[in-house]
């Protein structure tokens, strides 16, 4: 028998796979409001959910550092930029830790799905700290808030966006220009074209003969 597993209701894995989709702060203030706390397998989800989220902001901040670093580079010395390819390679390394978060993301939304309470490396030992969780759950708060108070700037600029022009209508047809096209001749490989008759060369022979004489 898996120890891991908790029987838990369908509402507790839904709570703890929310909190990986970035709902984890509003779920500790509604924990932190009601008058039961939360169950064991929710909160165990919640401090790993803010453990990952900690992590994704570290990636984020080394991504920050290495763009910073770079123009520093060019700056400051171009032909070394040119030479060592330091882009490519803090870029890459970039990358790769963000495909590693993403790995330790779709884990512990497993572990939630699964109602499991398995710890997962790295992300208890993050979230371990009670002011890194409130760092955290902060830099959630804003980035919610910054969505919300887009949202009606984003409506208002798609408003304010002119519809695109209609298509240009077909040039009109002159009466002039009919007549003149009846009145062209017809073209050889038309089927209304007659064919011209071959020259005569028997009535032309007697007459070159009377010249000569």
């Amino acid at each position: 028998m898996n120890t891991h597993v908790l029987p838990t209701l369908f509402g507790q894995r839904l709570l703890s796979l929310a909190c990986y989709l970035g709902l984890a702060p509003f779920i500790a203030l509604w924990g932190r409001g009601a008058r039961r706390p939360l169950p064991p397998l929710v909160q165990h989800h919640l401090r790993q959910a803010t453990g990952i989220f900690l992590l994704l902001c570290l990636v984020i901040l080394l991504f920050i550092l290495v763009v910073a670093s770079i123009s520093v580079a060019i700056v400051l010395d171009r032909h070394f930029y040119q030479d060592s390819q330091i882009e490519a390679f803090a870029l890459n390394t970039t990358r790769r830790l963000f495909l590693c978060w993403l790995v330790f993301w779709v884990f512990g939304a497993g572990l939630a799905l699964g109602a499991s309470d398995r710890p997962m490396p790295l992300v208890g030992w993050l979230a371990r700290g009670k002011y890194a969780r409130r760092a955290t759950w902060g830099l959630l708060l804003g980035l919610h808030t910054l969505l919300l108070a887009l949202t009606p700037f984003a409506v208002y600029t798609a408003h304010l966006t002119p519809p695109p022009p209609p298509p240009p209508p077909p040039p009109p047809v002159s009466s002039a220009s009919a007549p003149a096209a009846s009145k062209s001749p017809s073209s050889p490989n038309s089927p209304s074209a007659t064919p011209s008759p071959p020259p005569n060369f028997s009535s032309s022979a007697p007459t070159a003969a009377k010249a000569a004489s």
